[in-house]
């Protein structure tokens, strides 16, 4: 089963290893600036995407453990004469 997996790897990485020049080595003052243009954008998605997935991992442990992603009990702050 692991063999599966390790020769399709192992093709792609024989296809890629003839590659010399790679996509970010810039040449001249325009290939530069899509280089910039590049690292922003991937910073900016970072930014969005990080945050993003933290707060999908909290809600899904809020909704599968409510009682112990609170500190406290779900009627603790509703007196029970009030009801």
């Amino acid at each position: 089963m692991r063999c599966r997996a390790f020769f399709p790897a192992l093709l792609g990485l024989v296809a890629l290893s003839g590659c010399s020049e790679g996509v970010l080595d810039p040449k001249g003052p325009i290939a530069e600036a899509e280089r910039q243009i590049l690292f922003n954008s991937l910073g900016i998605m970072l930014a969005i995407r990080d945050p993003t997935i933290v707060a999908i991992l909290g809600v899904a442990f809020c909704s599968v453990h409510p009682t112990r992603a609170l500190a406290i009990g779900p009627t603790s702050a509703i007196p029970a004469g009030s009801r």
